[in-house]
C-alpha cells in the first residue's frame, strides 16, 4: 500500500478519533478532517469542526445498540487534518480529492470530517458514484453565491450536480430552497424528502429510498449536520428551523446505508456556535454510525 500524499498534505491530531490508535493498513475506513469554511457567510466556525468532533468522540461510548458492533470492530484510522489553503476552496479542493482519491486506491472508505460542505465535491468528484444522498437544510443548488462565487458551501451541491447529474441525487431533510433553485429543478427527475414528507408519510419512506437507489452500486452519503433542528443541534453555520430529530435521522440512515457504501462525509460543525457541544456529539456520533450500518449490512 502506498500512502504518500497522506504523509504529505495530511497532520496528525491528537487525540484522534475515539482515542483510538489504529494502523491505517488493517483499516477499513480512513478518516480525514477538512479544518476549512472559507466560504461560509453568515457565522463561520467551521474550520474548528474536525477538532471539536474527535474531543466529542472521546466521551461518548463506543458500542452502536442498532448494530451490535463497538468502535473497534469498525476499524476506523484518523489520518489527521487535510493542510488547507485559508480563503482558497479550488486549491484545497483538489488536495482533498487527490487525497480521496489515494485512499480509494488502497482499498479503503474515505470519511472526511468538516468543515465547510465544500467538501463534498472533492470527495464525489475522487470516487464517482452512482447515487448521492444528501442530509441537508439546504439543497446547495444555486448557481453562485455569493454572486460571482461559483464554488461555495450554498453551490456545491450544483457543481456535484454538474459532475454526476442532479437526477442521481437523492435530498433528505432538505427545507430551505431559493426561487433560483426551484427554477433549475423544474420538471427534473430529483427527490427531496423534506421533513413533513418523512413526518406524512413514514410508512413509504423505506420504499422511496428503496426505489431511488435500485441499481446503485456505489453510494456517497453527505451529512450536512445542519439538518437537524437547530434548537436541538445549535452549532451550525446557517440554521434553518422545522428540522429532523436525531432519532429521525438515524434511523433513515440505517435505510440508506449498506454495503455499497463508497465514502461519506459529516459537514458544517460550527463550535463558536455549538452552546454546550452537543452538535459535535451528535456528529462523532454520525460518523462512527454510518461506519457501523455498513459494516452491518455487510455481514461482517
Amino acid at each position: 500500500m502506498s500512502f504518500e500524499l497522506l504523509d504529505f498534505l495530511i497532520e496528525k491530531k491528537s487525540p484522534p478519533f475515539y482515542g483510538l490508535e489504529l494502523n491505517r493498513e488493517t483499516a477499513r475506513f480512513i478518516l480525514v478532517g477538512y479544518p476549512f469554511d472559507g466560504t461560509t457567510w453568515q457565522r463561520p466556525g467551521a474550520r474548528f469542526g474536525p477538532a471539536a468532533v474527535r474531543m466529542a468522540s472521546i466521551g461518548l461510548e463506543e458500542y452502536s445498540l442498532r448494530t451490535r458492533l463497538s468502535i473497534k470492530d469498525l476499524k476506523i484510522h484518523d489520518a489527521g487534518d487535510l493542510q488547507v489553503l485559508h480563503g482558497d476552496p479550488h486549491q484545497t479542493g483538489r488536495r482533498l480529492e487527490e487525497v480521496v482519491r489515494e485512499i480509494v486506491d488502497n482499498g479503503k472508505i474515505p470519511v472526511v470530517v468538516g468543515g465547510e460542505h465544500t467538501a463534498t465535491l472533492p470527495a464525489v468528484s475522487a470516487i464517482s458514484p452512482d447515487q448521492v444522498v444528501v442530509f441537508d437544510a439546504h439543497l446547495d443548488l444555486r448557481f453562485e453565491w455569493p454572486p460571482g462565487v461559483k464554488l461555495s458551501h450554498a453551490t456545491v451541491m450544483r457543481r456535484v450536480a454538474e459532475r454526476i447529474g442532479v437526477e442521481n441525487i437523492l435530498f433528505i431533510g432538505s427545507r430551505a430552497y431559493s426561487h433560483e433553485e426551484l427554477e433549475y429543478l423544474g420538471r427534473r427527475d430529483v427527490l427531496i424528502l423534506d421533513p413533513m414528507l418523512i413526518r406524512a408519510d413514514p410508512g413509504r419512506l423505506a420504499a422511496m429510498i428503496e426505489d431511488r437507489l435500485r441499481g446503485a452500486e456505489t453510494i456517497y452519503v453527505s451529512v450536512d449536520i445542519d439538518v437537524l433542528e437547530p434548537g436541538i443541534a445549535p452549532g451550525v453555520s446557517d440554521p434553518e428551523p422545522c428540522g429532523l430529530y436525531p432519532h429521525e435521522l438515524f434511523n433513515i440512515l440505517f435505510k440508506v446505508v449498506d454495503g455499497r457504501l463508497a465514502g461519506y462525509d459529516v459537514v458544517e460543525v460550527s463550535p463558536p456556535n455549538d452552546k454546550g457541544g452537543v452538535t459535535a456529539y451528535y456528529a462523532a456520533k454520525l460518523v462512527s454510525e454510518i461506519a457501523a450500518y455498513a459494516i452491518y449490512k455487510l455481514g461482517r
